[in-house]
């Protein structure tokens, strides 16, 4: 039953209705960068609130994951690979939406 819930979430389009909805939630989304020695973007995302345990999603501009490791705060890809968005979802249903700022990573 998650599962056809996370795919749900992950492959629905969101509408406006749905960010305001999200943000409702009682979720606080932040992240950092750093670029590692082989010059590869590495994304840690930390969250406050909400119930754990949480499910990451790291998506490209047309919504598809790059990886399919839903548990994971942390991503490294190249650096022209980087994520548009980054959403996540708390055991509630709960979630947040955040643009990635690909400027972070130049």
């Amino acid at each position: 039953m998650l599962i056809i819930f996370l795919c749900l979430t992950l492959f629905l389009p969101d509408s406006p209705n749905q960010r305001e909805a999200a943000a409702d939630c009682n979720l606080e989304i932040s992240y950092s960068t750093e670029v590692t020695a082989s010059q590869k973007t590495k994304i840690v995302v930390s969250v406050k609130g909400g119930k754990r345990p949480y499910h990451y999603f790291f998506l490209d501009a047309k919504k598809n994951p790059l990886v399919w490791e839903f548990e994971s705060n942390s991503l490294i890809v190249e650096k022209n690979a980087v994520p548009k968005t980054i959403k996540v979802l708390d055991s509630d249903g709960c979630y947040k939406i955040v643009d990635f700022n690909e400027s972070l990573t130049k």
